[in-house]
């Protein structure tokens, strides 16, 4: 890796990370590698979030693929190994 910074961080809610110290610059693109440090609990049950994403991906117009798209997917991958 390139210029790797390792830096510990609290997560403040699901999108924003409080670094424990800057980073010599300020923009850019980064990558960023998630390893949690301690036991984190969910905030609410497994369902309830699933529930909660599919109404956002809903919202902002997902239509997820049908059965059908998926298989000729699937058949076409097998097809190309033949």
């Amino acid at each position: 890796m390139k210029n790797a910074f390792v830096l510990d961080a609290t997560l403040e809610d699901s999108q924003i990370l409080k670094l424990s110290e800057p980073l010599p610059f300020s923009e850019g693109e980064v990558r960023v590698v998630v390893e949690v440090l301690r036991g984190v609990q969910s905030k609410q049950p497994l369902q309830d979030y699933l529930t909660e994403l599919r109404e956002r991906q809903t919202a902002r117009g997902h239509s997820p693929r049908s059965k059908e798209e998926i298989d000729s997917v699937i058949r076409a991958g097998r097809d190309n190994l033949d």
